[in-house]
């Protein structure tokens, strides 16, 4: 696990136990669990208060090796060809919309992701020859569906020289979806460990996030395979984003260019692709939406229960059949439209 604990750990753990660990541990693998915390030390997270310095997502959670590091202290070490306003698309309408009244800064925070995940590539390298796969997420996804452990045993079969990592395509832009990554404990750590190479100018810098990350694939002759695993990113400020379904629409023509919204349909990376892993996956959805409500803080104060909206998802791990859904968004507006009102206000789009 890595990046800013103190987003939404407390909520998005759980998730994380019933999702990936508990499959794991069921399928006779011994877990372990590392950390690395980019500490905000008092500064505003998305726009809201943090905690204390401490390891928020000890409350519950068996890490077994952790460590962090002070939020300013990897700013200031950021390097500087990766700061320009033009990189990422972080002059673009875009980003000033998702980036600005979070109070972001697009740039860093970037850096700070590739920061985040370089870290645990420098764990992954050093201790590759520990463990048989590697299972990489964001601090702040709420894992909606449980791993599949096709995949998994994929992974430590090791096929093609073990050259491969799977990632969600959730949201892959110009590029391939970033804070999921399952695979071969050295191939993780590779494509994580992208930072120097971002920095050195041998990367693609010119467009998003995602492009960045599917350059270091080019870069490092790696197979992206693609995990059906649907998950949320969870805010401090308590928004829910699902990414690539929940994208605002495009406004501006680089914009219909950059997102799938208008390109292809938004719901057919869901689970099977089916009508009723879609709509149980928004009953998930739903389900933290509403739980959510009128929460300010989702790092601080009182823990919150997240089991309502395990029990939901335990519910759209079985789904299956109801038929393909070849219908652009637009089609499937009815059912996506009433978790958008529900979401008004609290969801939280970037």
């Amino acid at each position: 696990l890595g990046g800013t604990f103190e987003r939404s750990a407390p909520v998005a753990w759980p998730s994380v136990a019933a999702n990936i660990v508990a499959p794991l541990r069921a399928g006779g693998f011994a877990v372990s669990i590392y950390g690395f915390e980019l500490q905000p030390a008092g500064s505003l997270v998305d726009g809201v208060r943090s905690c204390a310095p401490v390891l928020s997502l000890a409350r519950g959670t068996p890490i077994g090796e952790y460590d962090s590091l002070i939020q300013a202290e990897a700013d200031a070490a950021a390097p500087a060809s990766l700061l320009k306003p033009d990189l990422f698309f972080c002059d673009s309408p875009y980003a000033r919309r998702t980036h600005v009244p979070l109070g972001n800064n697009c740039s860093i925070n970037v850096v700070r992701q590739l920061f985040s995940e370089s870290r645990v590539a420098r764990f992954l390298e050093a201790n590759a020859g520990r463990f048989d796969v590697a299972v990489a997420l964001q601090a702040d996804y709420f894992v909606a569906t449980p791993i599949d452990m096709r995949d998994v045993g994929a992974a430590m079969g090791g096929d093609q020289g073990g050259r491969f990592v799977y990632l969600s395509d959730a949201n892959d832009a110009f590029g391939f979806t970033n804070g999921f990554y399952l695979g071969p404990p050295r191939a993780v750590a590779a494509v994580m460990g992208r930072l120097d190479a971002a920095a050195a100018g041998q990367l693609d810098t010119s467009r998003d996030y995602e492009r960045l990350l599917k350059s270091a694939f080019e870069l490092l002759g790696i197979e992206r395979r693609v995990s059906r695993l649907a998950v949320f990113k969870v805010r401090a400020n308590c928004g829910v984003h699902w990414q690539g379904i929940g994208n605002p629409c495009p406004r501006t023509r680089r914009e219909k260019r950059h997102h799938r919204c208008l390109r292809r349909n938004r719901f057919d990376h869901v689970l099977d692709g089916s009508v009723a892993a879609v709509m149980r996956v928004q009953q998930v959805h739903r389900a933290l939406v509403d739980l959510l409500r009128g929460r300010g803080n989702c790092a601080c104060g009182p823990r919150i229960d997240a089991g309502p909206v395990l029990a939901a998802a335990a519910a759209a791990a079985n789904a299956s059949g109801g038929g393909a859904l070849s219908a652009r968004c637009s089609e499937v507006r009815e059912c996506w439209m009433a978790d958008v009102a529900l979401a008004r206000g609290t969801m939280a789009f970037g």
